[in-house]
């Protein structure tokens, strides 16, 4: 936890000194965010995969369980939409 809340300290600080981005530089971070975002995903996905414990458990998880994922996602993506649209009013940043 305390190497989650240094790398987004450091954030802030770049953030900070730096004043503004170009929009290239916006985009290029936004593609960079992208990328390591699906890393993420594919490695979350790749260790669930290696688990055959998980694995063979699945079918018992059943629809409660992907129905509980499935909210999760969508409930994120929307509240990150809300907040793009509360704190940069939408803009392309």
């Amino acid at each position: 936890m305390l190497k989650l809340l240094l790398a987004l300290s450091a954030g802030i600080i770049v953030g900070f000194v730096k004043g503004s981005f170009s929009k290239k530089d916006k985009k290029n971070i936004q593609k960079f965010m992208n990328y390591l975002l699906f890393l993420l995903i594919l490695s979350m996905g790749a260790e669930i995969g290696y688990d055959k414990e998980i694995i063979s458990k699945l079918p018992d998880l059943g629809i409660s369980a992907a129905f509980i994922s499935m909210s999760t996602i969508f409930g994120s993506i929307l509240a990150v939409l809300i907040m793009e649209k509360i704190l940069i009013g939408g803009q392309e940043w």
